[in-house]
């Protein structure tokens, strides 16, 4: 595994692994540049910290499979199961890894904070995200 990863790598990585966790759903172009828009910042932040990528990938890219079946859940139901699998949203790939970081499967460090989703991917702003995808993805997840 590289030691120094580059932003645009690390996040390519994050793109396959949605990829992977979507599947037989992908991330088209407008969903990849999405997720590389949203998450640049935080990613640039975090690639400074010495083997920073080498330590947290895994973790990281599990929440990032995690983000991508969610996604293609969320498209599946919006286009019913009828419909043949194509390409995930760029709205639904976006509310796939809030879901994510909102879960949070991944096991805290000692001190209770939950690392990965808090410095990797810090929630992104929702305004522009469609407010019935938002409520559709709440359904999914409710106890009702």
């Amino acid at each position: 595994m590289k030691i120094r990863m580059s932003v645009d790598e690390a996040l390519d990585q994050v793109i396959e692994a949605m990829n992977d966790g979507a599947r037989p759903w992908r991330l088209g172009p407008a969903a990849a540049q999405r997720i590389h828009d949203t998450y640049r910042t935080d990613f640039e932040h975090q690639l400074r910290r010495p083997r920073a990528w080498q330590r947290e990938s895994g973790k990281v890219l599990r929440l990032a499979r995690w983000a991508g079946a969610v996604a293609a859940l969320l498209a599946e139901t919006e286009l019913g199961p009828e419909t043949e699998p194509g390409e995930v949203p760029a709205d639904h790939a976006l509310v796939g890894t809030l879901a994510a970081q909102h879960a949070c499967p991944i096991p805290a460090p000692q001190g209770g904070l939950a690392f990965v989703a808090g410095r990797w991917c810090s929630p992104p702003s929702i305004s522009d995200v469609p407010a019935e995808l938002l409520r559709k993805a709440a359904t999914l997840f409710s106890a009702d």
